[in-house]
């Protein structure tokens, strides 16, 4: 029974030990294929710029310039939009039972699991046949909603707007997703006795719900522009790539690989690297603190 016992101490001891092996492996093993993704970029940049000449020509160029500027203000204004709608939408989706609360819910997800040149066709579609089809004929006389928005004076597609609305429709749906995780896992404790205080829905929000969702408020806010800055299909397809007019870093990479520019692509390719890590590390520090 002793002989026996051991054994099956032994097998525990092995199978522990073989779990953690399985999980710290699995873990060490796609982290480290990240840090060779990151590192393969720097020591390939490093090579080709070894006096930093070049590299600065690359930056300083009036096009990159251009694609920076418009990055900047067009992730700023999709991320405010995005958050202007997902806290409103999240809330709702966490804390008020209607009919149907299940298709609103899935569609709001819908964004995020569609292909993103699948968004910008559906965008492109949607400003230039709708609500009639390309094949009637009368879309593009006056017809269609691009049409009717140029009646008034804005123009849509192939425009910085075009790369605005098409940052807001991916980023809202992740905006959202965060901010009811956040609004779900709130102490009701505060809310019940405010309710038994007479305060009414609005003064619930503003003064209990959003308050403790600060801390998360300011995560989703620096994770959705993070996911703005990124966005490429939809922006190729709904806005196009035209140097100086809708170029964001995003199709920087691509118009440079389709000129032959590896060079400039890996370089610009590193920048919105660092900025990617560097948001991450601002979220990071903000989760440890409570706000």
């Amino acid at each position: 029974m002793k002989h026996t016992g051991k054994n099956s101490s032994k097998s525990k001891s092995i199978a522990n030990v073989a779990f953690i092996g399985w999980l710290s492996g699995s873990l060490s093993l796609y982290a480290g294929f990240i840090v060779l993704l990151i590192l393969a970029n720097v020591a390939f940049v490093l090579f080709e710029f070894k006096d930093g000449t070049n590299l600065a020509a690359i930056f300083s160029s009036p096009e990159i310039i251009a694609s920076v500027k418009l990055t900047l203000v067009s992730t700023c204004i999709s991320t405010l939009l995005a958050m202007l709608v997902s806290i409103p939408a999240a809330f709702v989706l966490s804390h008020v039972n209607f009919k149907g609360k299940r298709w609103v819910d899935a569609l709001v997800d819908v964004p995020m699991v569609m292909p993103p040149l699948v968004v910008g066709v559906s965008l492109l579609i949607l400003f230039n046949a709708f609500p009639f089809g390309i094949d009637d004929g009368l879309a593009g006389q006056g017809w269609d909603l691009e049409s009717m928005m140029a009646s008034i004076g804005i123009n849509v597609t192939h425009t910085a707007l075009a790369v605005i609305l098409a940052q807001f429709t991916i980023t809202t749906a992740y905006a959202t997703r965060i901010m009811r995780s956040v609004f779900e896992t709130q102490d009701t404790r505060l809310v019940e006795i405010s309710r038994t205080l007479g305060a009414k829905p609005w003064q619930r929000f503003l003064t209990i719900h959003l308050p403790q969702a600060r801390g998360g408020v300011v995560a989703a806010t620096t994770l959705a522009w993070a996911k703005s800055l990124g966005e490429f299909g939809p922006i190729l397809i709904f806005a196009g790539a035209t140097r100086g007019k809708t170029e964001v870093l995003a199709t920087s990479v691509y118009l440079e690989l389709n000129t032959g520019n590896l060079v400039g692509a890996v370089a610009i390719s590193l920048m919105m690297i660092c900025i990617a890590l560097s948001i991450l590390f601002i979220v990071k520090i903000i989760g440890k603190y409570k706000f």
